[in-house]
């Protein structure tokens, strides 16, 4: 069950008051940071880009929306602009047994595909299929995308449950 809190930020606010409004966010915001980026150690970082903008920002906090959806507001934002900036990456080699080893021994591990990143998609609708797994108000946060109205439209026609179905992800997380 996931709490929202409405948070009034006094003009005087102070450190103590941000960190006691943004620390319960914090792992919700390393998942969330982690399926946009495919990487903890960047998801650990950019937590903290998050909450450092999130921090410089809190006078200006008018409490329109809870803090929950600002803070990932500003995690989206934070994992957007890392992902512009990088290439993809390519993937690890030699880690396991050769595919092509008969006598390999099979493993049998659990699968959680939601913790996954997506990297068939691109930003915005990972971003946004993320968004809609883990929150019911996806027209709203894809504003935070910078995409108009039709293009979410679009988007959330393109997230139906195929998708979901296709990537193994529940309806909601």
């Amino acid at each position: 069950m996931r709490r929202l809190v409405r948070v009034s930020v006094p003009a005087e606010s102070s450190d103590r008051d941000f960190s006691a409004h943004a620390e319960p966010y914090r792992r919700e915001l390393l998942a969330h940071c982690y399926r946009m980026t495919g990487s903890l150690h960047d998801a650990e970082d950019l937590v903290q880009e998050t909450l450092l903008r999130a921090w410089k920002a809190y006078g200006r906090y008018e409490g329109r929306s809870s803090m929950r959806t600002w803070l990932h507001r500003i995690a989206t934002n934070a994992c957007l602009t890392a992902l512009e900036g990088r290439q993809r990456r390519p993937l690890p080699t030699g880690l396991g047994a050769s595919s092509s080893d008969p006598t390999a021994e099979l493993v049998e591990r659990p699968e959680v595909p939601w913790l996954e990143p997506l990297p068939e998609l691109a930003d915005q609708p990972a971003a946004a299929m993320y968004m809609r797994a883990g929150d019911a108000h996806l027209p709203f946060q894809l504003h935070v995308l910078d995409m108009r109205a039709d293009g979410v439209s679009r988007v959330v026609a393109f997230l139906d449950d195929t998708l979901f179905a296709k990537f193994g992800l529940p309806e909601s997380l």
